[in-house]
């Protein structure tokens, strides 16, 4: 019997939320309104030939339409859908183990853009106010090192989110405003859909460009699935 390495999202009681308008077939568009960390040249950057992962605040980033944060540059072929939660420690193996792998060798190389859905989990409350501050810190262009501190050190209640917000900079009334408003909620409903519409019960799961798996991956498996999708032109 093969372990699970992965978090449970919600328990069988819950009920099915409402079908979401988002696909992992799809590949959503760039908000207008967002804001969008500029395209790197990637291919002659010495962090990609070293094999080393570049500094997080230099990787390209933007939210799309549909309030997931999208990281790499937006025409690599294929996209890895990713859903986590800040509290699991599964997905915070992924993100410390195997995304920086990721980062050098399949996202700075342009094959590759990774978006970031954050799931709730009942038995963690804080659920709903992460996604909002990872929502709101990318609306300043810094989603990824929001999604990175929320991992490394946590935020239990608005106080505490607001601190990292300060922590990286962020600009304190926008951000508030942010996390307040009726627009962001919207969007944490829209997210908060995604498990049942995409028949996802566990953290973390990945969609490689629609393909589904389940439970934290190995480099050298997710590695060998995107040399297996950009060999057959699954894109």
């Amino acid at each position: 019997m093969t372990t699970l390495f992965a978090c449970t999202v919600q328990d069988p009681l819950s009920t099915p939320a409402p079908k979401s308008s988002l696909s992992p077939t799809l590949h959503p568009s760039r908000s207008s309104s967002a804001s969008t960390r500029p395209e790197l040249e990637y291919g002659d950057a010495e962090a990609a030939s070293s094999g080393s992962a570049p500094s997080l605040s230099m990787v390209p980033e933007r939210l799309l339409d549909s309030g997931l944060l999208e990281v790499g540059n937006a025409d690599a072929p294929l996209v890895l859908l990713g859903l986590t939660h800040h509290s699991c420690a599964y997905c915070r193996e992924f993100f410390q183990t195997v995304f920086p792998r990721l980062l050098s060798e399949e996202i700075a190389t342009g094959k590759l853009r990774y978006q970031i859905a954050l799931l709730p989990i009942r038995k963690y409350p804080e659920s709903d106010m992460q996604a909002r501050g990872l929502f709101c810190a990318a609306k300043q262009g810094k989603g990824l090192l929001m999604h990175q501190m929320l991992f490394e050190r946590g935020a239990t209640d608005e106080a505490t989110l607001l601190l990292r917000a300060r922590e990286l900079h962020l600009e304190k009334k926008e951000f508030r405003a942010c996390l307040e408003a009726n627009a962001t909620q919207l969007v944490m409903a829209g997210e908060a859909s995604l498990p049942a519409s995409l028949g996802v019960t566990v953290v973390p799961t990945f969609f490689l460009n629609g393909e589904k798996s389940i439970g934290l991956p190995t480099y050298a498996d997710m590695r060998g699935r995107i040399g297996e999708a950009l060999a057959k032109g699954n894109h």
